[in-house]
C-alpha cells in the first residue's frame, strides 16, 4: 500500500522511571545508498548520547522513499510546505514519537534542523505533520569522514525543547540566553572546528561565571567536542516533553474502556476529484456491516482532511477501503492513514482502484 520498504528489528533497553520515545527513521533518496547498518549505528549514537538522561529511545525501524524531487528539495524553513507534504505521507505515531528524515536536499544549506516543541505542538493539542527532525545524509554517523552521528543528538535536543547555549548572543544580564540556569552565558557560538581539529576553549563573557560550554551538545563547536547535557538542560527537556509531547490516555483521540477494544483512527485527505472518492470501514464478520464511511459525491471535501475514530472489538475482523468509482488512481496530495491505539499501521497514496486494509 505504500511506496516505501520497512526493515530492521525493534531494539530497546530497560529503563525504569524513564520516558520512552519510539524512533522512526525515513530515508528520502534518489537511489538506495543508505543501508540498515548505517542507520542502526546512527541510532546507537543517539541512544548512547542520552544515556545519562531520563530519555530512553526505542528503534522502530526505517522506511525508504525513492523520489528524486523530494530527495533534492532544499528545506523550506519559512513556510514548511514541503515538510508538511512529506510528513503527511511518511510520519508515523503521535506527538511523543520521534520521526527523523535523512535526505540530501537540506545539505545545500544545513547539517540538520528540528521543530522545537511548542512551535509545532501545543499543550493538550495534536502534532502537526511538520513535526520531526531533518538530517543531511552526509551527517549520518558514527562512521562518517568528518561526522560522527552527533548532529542528530543536537537536533533531538531542539526537538525536546532546548535552545542553543549561545541563544541571544549577548553577555547582557537581560539576555535570557537558552533559558537554562547552569549553562554559562555565551556571547557567540563557538566556531565550527571540532570535526578534525581540537576543541576551541573560549570565554566570551569574561565578566560572568563559567567558560563557554564548548562540550555541550547545544553549542556549535563540533561533533568531536560534544559530549554532555547539563542537569538544567535535562530538567528543561523533561519539563518540555511533559508539557508538549506526553501522550496521556483520553487526551488525544478516543480512549477505549475495555481491554478487548482498540481505538482505530482513519484519516483521509481527498484529492482534487473528490466527487469520485469514498472510504469505508466494515465489520467483515458481522455481515460486512459498515462501521463508518465517507462519500464525497455530496460534500465538497476537495483537499480536506476527514478523520473518523471508533473503538472496535479486537475479536472481530475489520476492513478499511479507499476507493475511486471512476477506476482512476487517487492523485497527490490525496492520501490515507489507519492507526490502531495511536500507532499508524498503514499509510500512503492509493494507486489502485481499491485499497483494503485488514485490521487485527
Amino acid at each position: 500500500l505504500v511506496a516505501t520498504t520497512a526493515t530492521e528489528e525493534v531494539i530497546g533497553i530497560d529503563c525504569r522511571q524513564c520516558i520512552n520515545i519510539n524512533v522512526y527513521f525515513h530515508t528520502i533518496e534518489t537511489q538506495p545508498l543508505i543501508n540498515a547498518s548505517m542507520l542502526h549505528d546512527q541510532f546507537h549514537v543517539l541512544r548512547e548520547s542520552f544515556r545519562d538522561t531520563p530519555f530512553n529511545f526505542t528503534y522502530m525501524g526505517f522506511d525508504r522513499t525513492i523520489n528524486a524531487v523530494w530527495a533534492t528539495t532544499p528545506p523550506d524553513t519559512s513556510k514548511n510546505d514541503f515538510e508538511a507534504t512529506v510528513g503527511k505521507l511518511l510520519r508515523i505515531g503521535d506527538r511523543d514519537d520521534l520521526n527523523v528524515y535523512f535526505t540530501r536536499g537540506i545539505c545545500q544549506s544545513l547539517a540538520g534542523y528540528a521543530f522545537i516543541a511548542g512551535t509545532t505542538l501545543y499543550p493538550a493539542g495534536s502534532y502537526e505533520p511538520t513535526d520531526g527532525v531533518w538530517i543531511c545524509e552526509d551527517y549520518i554517523g558514527p562512521n562518517g569522514y568528518y561526522y560522527h552521528g552527533k548532529t542528530l543528538v543536537h537536533e533531538v535536543g531542539h526537538w525536546l525543547g532546548l535552545e542553543h547555549t549561545f541563544q541571544g548572543e549577548s553577555c547582557s544580564p537581560q539576555n535570557l540566553n537558552d533559558l537554562v540556569d547552569d549553562t554559562p552565558q555565551q556571547a557567540k557560538a563557538t566556531p565550527w572546528g571540532g570535526y578534525v581539529s581540537g576543541c576551541l576553549e573560549d570565554d566570551t563573557c569574561r565578566d560572568l561565571p563559567g567558560r563557554d560550554p564548548t562540550h555541550n551538545f547545544m553549542d556549535y563547536s563540533g561533533e568531536l567536542c560534544w559530549n554532555e547535557f547539563t542537569p538544567g538542560q535535562i530538567e528543561r527537556m523533561y519539563a518540555q516533553f511533559d508539557l508538549y509531547r506526553r501522550n496521556i490516555d483520553g487526551e488525544m483521540g478516543q480512549s477505549c474502556i475495555t481491554g478487548e477494544e482498540a481505538s482505530v483512527e482513519v484519516q483521509v485527505l481527498f484529492d482534487d476529484t473528490p466527487e469520485t472518492s469514498f472510504f469505508r470501514l466494515r465489520d467483515w464478520v458481522s455481515n460486512r456491516n459498515i462501521v463508518f464511511s465517507g462519500n464525497t459525491q455530496h460534500v465538497n471535501f476537495s483537499n480536506k482532511m476527514v478523520t473518523r475514530t471508533v473503538c472496535l472489538n479486537t475479536a472481530s475482523i475489520y476492513v478499511f477501503s479507499y476507493q475511486n468509482s471512476r477506476q482512476e488512481p487517487i492523485k497527490p496530495p490525496g492520501f490515507f492513514s489507519v492507526r490502531v491505539n495511536g500507532r499508524k499501521i498503514v499509510y500512503g497514496s492509493s494507486v489502485e482502484d481499491q485499497q483494503r486494509v485488514y485490521l487485527f
